[in-house]
């Protein structure tokens, strides 16, 4: 309790303010982190439940305003919360959705093929969206991206689709599944993990640049974005229930998302540590791909992008990945 009141009482706020919005469609912002002289277009795709700034955290901690630096063009995807025009959608229209981000970004900087870069759940829709425009995809990189869901034991699987069941009627009256149940449900992959992390920062200087990192990952994690019914039913049902990635059965379209006819360079990151997508569950996707090398950072989920280390254990290696790819 100490910790937590330490945290709400931390003067720490985010100053960094977004860059321009180059394209919007419905509840999706796409934020242009580039210079109009550089022709190395970057698109970053978080995942839907997950605010942007990840990649863009503090003057510190942003791995897209350093990928700049290294002179590459980025293009960060703000999903925002769902509007009244998302409320019908299924995965595959947020899919269908980066078709429309990719070819304006391919319009917008000349470039025949551009780079990819998907971060958990947008690595999956960053994958079914890369299948559907192969021609215009030059590499791709993802981070953490689950697929074969059943990979970490199927009663956690099926603990997670048993939890929408018994939710689904709440799920339909509000028609989204709140984020605040999804921090539940992350939070019972090792529940004791929030007592552990504020026990700690209780004992730090709030004045070290550590604890003002702390805070700013709080702030985000605890800024998260509802999924939408239907988008719930297909993650819980069918992804952890049915386990449909690895099975062959998540379609787009009426095709199925097959990665193994993906024949573009691909980057697949396994953090050693994940508690949120089990290692052998992103390698599992990577397995499927023809061209295919891994990176496995000694990092979690989140300290992966914006740990101390993440310079040196992540957003080098890609920035040299892209550029050799």
């Amino acid at each position: 309790m100490k910790g937590v009141q330490v945290y709400r009482d931390h003067p720490y706020r985010r100053e960094l303010e977004d860059p321009q919005v180059v394209w919007t469609e419905g509840s999706t912002r796409l934020l242009d982190y580039g210079d109009v002289r550089i022709t190395r277009p970057v698109i970053v795709i978080p995942s839907l439940i997950n605010r942007h700034y990840i990649f863009d955290l503090s003057e510190e901690r942003s791995f897209v305003r350093w990928l700049a630096d290294e002179g590459f063009h980025p293009f960060v995807v703000d999903w925002g919360a769902p509007s009244q025009i998302e409320r019908s959608f299924s995965i595959g229209d947020y899919v269908k959705r980066l078709d429309h981000v990719l070819g304006w970004v391919a319009d917008a900087t000349d470039c025949p093929s551009v780079s990819v870069i998907g971060y958990c759940m947008g690595g999956m829709l960053a994958m079914g969206m890369s299948l559907r425009n192969l021609a215009k995809i030059e590499n791709l990189v993802l981070l953490a991206t689950p697929w074969n869901f059943h990979n970490a034991g199927f009663p956690y699987a099926n603990a997670m689709a048993t939890l929408y069941s018994a939710l689904e009627a709440s799920i339909k009256l509000v028609e989204e599944l709140p984020s605040d149940v999804l921090q539940i449900c992350f939070s019972a992959l090792d529940p004791l993990l929030v007592e552990r992390k504020f026990v700690s920062f209780s004992e730090k200087d709030p004045g070290t640049p550590d604890a003002h990192a702390f805070v700013a990952i709080e702030d985000w994690v605890n800024d998260g974005v509802p999924l939408v019914a239907s988008v719930a039913r297909e993650c819980f049902n069918d992804w952890y229930g049915s386990n449909s990635p690895a099975r062959g059965e998540w379609k787009v379209d009426g095709q199925a998302v097959n990665p193994a006819f993906f024949d573009k360079p691909a980057l697949v990151v396994v953090p050693a540590n994940d508690r949120i997508v089990p290692p052998g569950s992103a390698i599992a996707l990577g397995k499927t791909l023809p061209q295919v090398t891994f990176l496995e950072p000694a990092a979690g989920h989140v300290g992966m992008v914006v740990g101390r280390s993440a310079e040196k254990t992540l957003w080098k290696p890609v920035a040299e990945w892209l550029s050799t790819h």
